[in-house]
């Protein structure tokens, strides 16, 4: 998180979500789906990852002239158990799954992995995930999966040249651009 007493350096949370978004966006566009519905979970729209996050994801479905109302967003918290039941909540409400989904975090991910190994596994063959940060066991996924990883080793590297700096300047943030990491899944044949 940003703070205003010293410098920070920290993920470009926006450009990620955006590209996140935008893979998921030319996956599904890959698939034939025309007018995709796409929905963000996880987080806290208050805390400035997350509001970042989703200021992505709402720029990335305007830029390929998707709609995006509020009901596609639901940051309603990280733990996994909140995760888990919003896409269940959402999945009753749909009849389905959406087609794309953007996850938060890894921590709320685990909570829509937990809901999905309820399901029949051909149907997870039909959604496209996108997931804010990066877990290596994530590769065994039985679904399409692109993850954002954040570049701590670059995050550390600027950390450490702002303080050999002359002057630090409080208030000032310096932003990392993430590396997305996309996996077909386990068992999926693309």
């Amino acid at each position: 998180m940003p703070g205003n007493v010293a410098p920070s350096v920290i993920s470009d949370n926006r450009w990620g979500a955006t590209e996140l978004t935008l893979t998921v966006l030319d996956d599904l566009a890959a698939k034939h789906i025309e007018h995709p519905l796409v929905h963000f979970i996880g987080g806290v729209a208050s805390d400035n990852s997350t509001a970042m996050r989703i200021s992505g994801f709402r720029q990335a479905m305007v830029s390929r002239g998707q709609a995006v109302n509020d009901e596609q967003i639901d940051a309603s918290g990280y733990a996994p158990e909140l995760a888990e039941a919003s896409i269940r909540s959402l999945y009753q409400r749909l009849g389905k799954l959406p087609d794309g989904l953007i996850v938060n975090s890894t921590i709320a991910f685990e909570g829509i992995v937990r809901f999905f190994r309820t399901l029949p596994r051909e149907m997870l063959h039909s959604i496209v995930v996108g997931c804010y940060d990066w877990d290596p066991f994530a590769a065994l996924v039985e679904f399409p999966l692109t993850m954002v990883r954040q570049d701590v080793d670059a995050m550390v590297a600027k950390a450490f040249e702002m303080l050999d700096g002359e002057k630090m300047v409080a208030g000032k943030i310096e932003l990392i651009r993430p590396k997305l990491v996309r996996s077909v899944g386990a068992g999926h044949s693309g």
